[in-house]
């Protein structure tokens, strides 16, 4: 019966490809509430992103991509950066699936958060305005002489990483270069200049004084009797 329930609440039968099949095993296990996140193709990255954290994404967004690669994902995230090879595996996922995805920035997305962040679909990479951005270079901040890490090997992943700023935020490669060489913070309305995001998002109650550049939640300002979630 719980079974059934569940298969009721997705509106598809079991995926078949492994992946896909392991995140909807594990859906069985998680609270309601993150049930219904799932439902309404929303996933959360939140806290230091691993290799686990990584995993569990990426099974998310390949669940979402089988059930329909027709409707968008929502990616929120609220992270202060972590494994590099981590962030481009999930980059990678969302560069590969069909289905779009957007992102919205819950209160920070530093180091390589920021780079899923600018990585989401054109036109559709939020981020709320009290929220904050930084940049900078990867192992910027590791113990050790850097050649214990492999100095060629973080000078490539530099420019990689680099490029794929350069081309999310259209920036020129010098720039980026320039600017990633410190901590750079921004704020919502920096980041937005900067090509990081494409909208500034205002909390309901703080709509009424919204500046300019950014974007309430309703359309004109007013009340609204059924309250909905911000990509609705």
């Amino acid at each position: 019966m719980l079974c059934r329930r569940r298969l009721a609440l997705f509106g598809s039968t079991l995926p078949s490809t492994p992946l896909a099949a392991r995140a909807y095993r594990s859906s069985s296990l998680i609270p309601l509430a993150e049930e219904y996140l799932l439902k309404s193709r929303i996933v959360f990255l939140t806290g230091p992103i691993s290799d686990t954290k990584s995993s569990d994404v990426i099974d998310k967004l390949l669940f979402l991509e089988f059930q329909d690669n027709r409707k968008p994902i929502h990616l929120h995230i609220g992270s202060h950066g972590g494994s590099v090879s981590a962030v481009l595996s999930i980059y990678n996922t969302m560069k590969y699936i069909r289905s779009r995805v957007t992102t919205l920035c819950l209160g920070h997305a530093s180091s390589m958060a920021s780079l899923l962040l600018a990585a989401g679909a054109p036109g559709e990479r939020r981020i709320f305005s009290n929220s904050t951005v930084m940049i900078h270079q990867p192992y910027r901040h590791m113990a050790g002489p850097a050649v214990d890490i492999g100095v060629q090997h973080i000078l490539k992943l530099r420019e990689c990483l680099n490029q794929i700023y350069s081309h999310h935020t259209e920036q020129p490669i010098e720039r980026i270069e320039q600017c990633t060489e410190r901590d750079m913070y921004m704020s919502a309305d920096e980041a937005k200049e900067f090509g990081i995001v494409d909208e500034v998002i205002v909390p309901r109650r703080l709509a009424g004084s919204s500046n300019e550049g950014t974007k309430s939640c309703t359309d004109d300002g007013s009340a609204v009797k059924e309250q909905k979630l911000w990509f609705q």
